[in-house]
Order: structure tokens, then sequence, then C-alpha cells
């Protein structure tokens, strides 16, 4: 079995505090993949405390789309590769 790590070194997720982008989050962030994570919340703070290597916070407004596409070839430059 292929890790996510092995096809994708960088993602980007949204709504990583609760729910199903957290969970999403647990789960890149254990199988090696460093997370870009935009409004990070009080409560997506401890996975920046566990993992400060591969967790970057990002202030960012999504709805800022020239914003967004240069925080998107920030990561991927950072990766070198593509973002997932």
């Amino acid at each position: 079995m292929t890790r996510v790590s092995e096809v994708h070194r960088t993602a980007f997720v949204t709504g990583a505090s609760t729910g199903l982008g957290r969970a999403f989050t647990e789960m890149l962030l254990a199988e090696g993949v460093r997370v870009w994570v935009p409004r990070v919340t009080r409560t997506a703070r401890d996975l920046a405390a566990k993992h400060p290597s591969a967790f970057t916070p990002v202030a960012l407004e999504l709805r800022d789309g020239t914003r967004a596409e240069t925080i998107f070839q920030e990561a991927d430059q950072a990766a070198g590769d593509s973002i997932s």
C-alpha cells in the first residue's frame, strides 16, 4: 500500500479544527505530509504544537484569490512538488 506522503508531501487543508477536516489533517500528519492550514483556531493549536515542523498555519482569507495563489505557490516551492 502506498503512503500518502510517497505521492504528496504537502497538503492545504481548510476546516482543520473540527470534524472531517480535523480527522483528515490528523491522518495526513500521521502519514508524514506537511499540512498548511488557514485560519488556525484555538482547537487546532494542539496539532501545531504536536507537529511543529509539519503543521504550517497561514494567515489567509480564502476569498482573496490572489493571496491564496501566492500561498499555494509558497507551499509548492517549500515541498518541491505539487499541492494536492
